[in-house]
């Protein structure tokens, strides 16, 4: 049996033991380590979101992919699924009035709709949908043309 089986075994048979003495240990490290601890965390702080970019970038991207399933997960236009080819589309315009006034990037604006409930007014949109409502004036391609073959 190797010795990191062997931990992994008596840490598993000991928890109820050693978790209690490892709290205890904790808090009186912080205790008497109380300048060395804000020290630290002064400059975890300081390094921001950028300390780990990978973890952020992780992050940003489970919020965006919540944001899409929270408002249907395909195109709502042509159907499109892969999540690379998707973007969330203000319905009634206004995208990036909305992300000024926010300040910030597409991880904001991801978190903004979390926290405000996933809010109607949005919509799942594939990329060459959402530029091509842009482009006419809300409609998209796809829905000038099925209003074209109707009249």
């Amino acid at each position: 049996m190797s010795s990191s089986e062997y931990n992994r075994r008596y840490y598993i048979d000991h928890r109820a033991d050693l978790l209690p003495k490892a709290r205890k240990h904790s808090v009186e490290w912080c205790k008497n380590n109380k300048a060395l601890r804000n020290k630290r965390d002064r400059a975890r702080r300081k390094a921001g979101p950028t300390a780990n970019p990978a973890a952020q970038r992780r992050y940003r991207e489970r919020l965006r992919r919540s944001a899409l399933e929270a408002y249907g997960g395909k195109c709502s236009c042509c159907g499109e699924t892969v999540t690379e080819f998707l973007t969330i589309d203000h319905v009634d315009g206004g995208g990036t009035k909305h992300r000024k006034a926010m300040t910030a990037g597409g991880g904001v604006f991801h978190l903004w709709l979390k926290q405000h409930g996933y809010p109607p007014g949005f919509r799942v949109l594939c990329w060459n949908c959402n530029w091509s409502a842009h482009l006419g004036n809300g409609i998209c391609y796809h829905q000038r043309v099925k209003l074209i073959v109707k009249s």
